[in-house]
């Protein structure tokens, strides 16, 4: 009789505890989908504190994971949240781990996909599709997505190239100024090089002409002792003229 008691007390528990997950998605689903403006700028964060509330009665709840994923998604957007975007990611994954069927799986990669494609893992929210369409290949929403993300990721790949592209043409340009800068400065260094060496060769010629030009001193010098000279050229001259006449008379 205590057995039977002890078995009914534990099936309540359970009833209540999922009656108690149950109200908190459905005050969730209340907010998540209020068309009242006072509620309308937290709705989604209030939705969200509801379905985690119910994740917590029940830690394997998939309806609170993808509602609570769905919630903070749409908290992430509306309130250009990053650090909303990043934990419905984190919801979602949850989902898939305790999704109930093939249908719910699927669902929950595809949200997930949308996720990742907000916050810009264009390869992840690829995959992600991928999934999904591996589950439910006739899903139109989904192959629109994937179409849209892999569309997205060319054009960034694009945008990549063309930037890597205009940055080798930087390096080249920078390379040309550096190698025309290093041949204008041999040049100068070449220019002054020979400037020196003919400013060196004039300061030998220079010096080696003074050397050859005689001083003005010299050249009185050289004037004096050719003076002397004409003196006794003229002298000897004289004296023969005399030795002449002095035979002559003799004569």
């Amino acid at each position: 009789m205590k057995n039977i008691f002890a078995i009914l007390m534990f099936f309540s528990i359970i009833s209540l505890s999922q009656d108690n997950k149950v109200d908190l998605l459905n005050e969730g689903n209340i907010f998540y989908n209020s068309k009242d403006t006072d509620k309308i700028k937290n709705k989604y964060f209030d939705a969200a504190q509801r379905y985690i509330q119910a994740i917590n009665k029940d830690s394997s709840y998939y309806k609170g994971y993808i509602n609570a994923g769905h919630s903070l998604f749409r908290q992430g957007i509306s309130e250009k949240d990053s650090i909303s975007s990043l934990k419905s990611e984190e919801l979602y994954k949850k989902s898939i781990q305790y999704a109930m069927n093939k249908e719910d799986t699927a669902e929950s990669y595809y949200n997930l996909g949308n996720a990742q494609l907000n916050n810009n893992k264009l390869k992840e929210s690829i995959e992600s599709y991928k999934k999904s369409l591996r589950i439910d290949p006739d899903n139109m929403k989904t192959k629109h997505n994937l179409a849209y993300a892999q569309r997205m990721l060319q054009q960034d790949q694009q945008q990549d190239q063309q930037q890597d592209k205009q940055q080798d043409q930087q390096q080249d340009q920078q390379q040309d100024k550096q190698q025309e800068k290093q041949q204008e400065k041999q040049q100068d260094q070449q220019d002054q090089e020979k400037q020196d060496q003919e400013q060196e060769q004039q300061k030998k010629q220079k010096k080696e002409r003074k050397k050859q030009d005689l001083s003005e001193e010299e050249i009185k010098e050289m004037l004096k002792n050719l003076g002397k000279e004409e003196d006794k050229t003229q002298e000897i001259i004289e004296r023969n003229k005399i030795r002449k006449k002095s035979n002559e008379k003799d004569w």
